[in-house]
C-alpha cells in the first residue's frame, strides 16, 4: 500500500515575510510607504500533493486594493485554480435606507472561477459595477465560448462570444419582450436570424449590423 503525499503547512506571521510575494528585495532601507504597498499573504494554509508551490485558500491583498482568495502559486506570484477576486472599486451606489438616511455603499465589482497562469479562463462569474452579471466561459481574461449576461436593464443574452463582444448564434432576450435568435458578427446582429416582437410579429432574414437586410415577414 502506497503512502499517501505529505501535506507541508506554511505560515506568515507578518509583512515582512510576505514581501518576497510581492516582488520585495526585503532591504532594510525600505520606506514604510513602500512596505505598505507590499501583496500581503495571510492565514494557515497547505498545499496541494501535485504541487509544493500551489497552495489553496490563500488570501492576497493587492496594493491597489483588490482581494483574491483561492488557489495561488508562490513561486511565479500567479494565480492558479478556483478563487475570488474582489475588484476595489471607488464608484459607489447612493441608497435611502428605511429611516430616509442616504447610504452610500461600494459597486462591488467580482469574479469567482477559475485561473489560469494568473488570468480568467475556463468557467467562472463575473459580476460588474453597473450590475451586469456574466456566467460563462473566458479565455485569457476575456469572455470566449459560450456564456449568459444578464444585464442590469433586464436584457439576456444567452450565446456563443468571441474575444469579449458577441461572436456566433446566440438569443437575445429583451426586457420589452422582444427575441432575437440568430448569429452575432462583433457584437451585432449579423446573419441569419429571427426576431420576434412582443406585438407578435416574427421577422427572419438576413442581418447586417444590427439592421435587417432582407426579409421575410411572418403573420401566420
Amino acid at each position: 500500500m502506497k503512502n499517501k503525499p505529505s501535506r507541508k503547512k506554511y505560515v506568515w506571521k507578518n509583512r515582512n515575510t510576505c514581501k518576497k510575494y510581492a516582488g520585495s528585495n526585503g532591504s532594510k532601507k525600505e520606506s514604510k510607504k513602500e512596505s505598505k504597498k507590499a501583496l500581503i499573504i495571510t492565514e494557515i494554509i497547505d498545499t496541494t500533493p501535485n504541487d509544493s508551490n500551489i497552495i489553496r485558500n490563500c488570501s492576497v491583498t493587492y496594493d491597489n486594493g483588490d482581494k483574491y482568495k483561492g488557489y495561488f502559486n508562490t513561486k511565479t506570484k500567479e494565480k492558479n485554480g478556483r478563487g475570488v477576486m474582489k475588484y476595489f472599486n471607488n464608484r459607489r451606489k447612493v441608497i435611502r435606507s428605511v429611516n430616509e438616511k442616504i447610504v452610500q455603499i461600494p459597486k462591488n465589482i467580482e469574479y469567482n472561477g477559475e485561473w489560469e497562469n494568473d488570468k480568467k479562463n475556463k468557467n467562472g462569474i463575473m459580476k460588474y459595477s453597473n450590475e451586469d452579471v456574466y456566467t460563462g466561459k473566458w479565455k485569457d481574461d476575456i469572455k470566449h465560448g459560450f456564456g449568459i449576461m444578464d444585464y442590469s436593464n433586464g436584457d439576456v443574452y444567452e450565446g456563443e462570444w468571441k474575444d469579449d463582444i458577441k461572436h456566433g448564434f446566440g438569443i437575445m432576450d429583451y426586457s420589452n419582450g422582444d427575441v432575437y435568435e440568430g448569429e452575432w458578427k462583433d457584437d451585432t446582429k449579423h446573419g441569419k436570424g429571427k426576431m420576434e416582437y412582443s406585438n407578435g410579429d416574427v421577422y427572419t432574414g438576413e442581418w447586417k449590423n444590427n439592421s435587417l437586410y432582407t426579409v421575410t415577414l411572418d403573420t401566420g
